[in-house]
């Protein structure tokens, strides 16, 4: 607050240790003197973001001892990218029909079981559940599925709201640019064929009247 000018936060909750490696010791917590002190700053160096951490960090309760390893990290990583990429999925495919009865029931369960869940004592584990729940269901439409995650996100700070296609390799954008220029000379077979080489390496095409979009499977 001396750094900032203006009050910061109204409270603070200290989580419990953050433990390194292996779950069988008692005594294994991170500190300087055992060398096995990591600051965020270790984790951008090996191409993790802090929002990869972030992620990892709710797949615990802050009353529970964390256990730190680069697989989990790994595991926190690829789970936060592949929500990224539904979420990005379903905002270049929002659905144009009137929310039914029963897209309505859902969407307000999974809300409160979600909300419940935070106000428990902040049971992150059990809100990250209900995300993939909702990202999962095949009852609800990309429009319910992004207002709910707009919503959980006010207090998981995803950044779902900036949620945008990925960057992909010179090889690949140069073949979007080709795909592109096929379907403007009208040569659909082509475009076709790209789009299937496109999808083979894990990249979806969405057409849109302000050009190509994409999104990773």
């Amino acid at each position: 607050e001396g750094c900032f000018g203006h009050k910061w936060v109204n409270y603070w909750l200290h989580g419990e240790f953050l433990v390194v490696d292996n779950k069988d010791s008692k005594d294994n917590k991170m500190s300087k003197s055992k060398g096995n002190f990591l600051r965020l700053q270790t984790l951008k160096d090996r191409s993790y973001s802090p929002l990869h951490y972030r992620y990892f960090v709710f797949g615990a309760h802050y009353r529970s001892q964390l256990f730190f390893s680069w697989e989990a990290l790994d595991g926190a990583k690829n789970a936060y990218e592949l929500l990224k990429n539904r979420v990005i999925s379903w905002k270049l495919n929002l659905n144009k029909k009137a929310k039914n009865n029963q897209e309505n029931k859902l969407k307000s369960e999974l809300s409160q079981k979600f909300w419940a869940a935070m106000r428990k004592d902040l049971d992150t584990p059990i809100a990250l559940a209900t995300v993939w729940e909702v990202a999962k269901s095949k009852d609800l439409s990309n429009n319910e599925k992004l207002e709910l995650l707009l919503d959980f996100d006010k207090i998981l700070g995803f950044g779902v709201e900036n949620f945008s296609r990925p960057d992909l390799s010179p090889e690949l954008l140069e073949l979007v640019k080709k795909r592109e220029q096929a379907r403007a000379d009208k040569n659909w077979a082509e475009s076709d064929t790209m789009r299937d080489e496109l999808l083979a390496a894990g990249v979806n095409i969405k057409d849109t009247p302000q050009g190509t979009d994409w999104y990773l499977s």
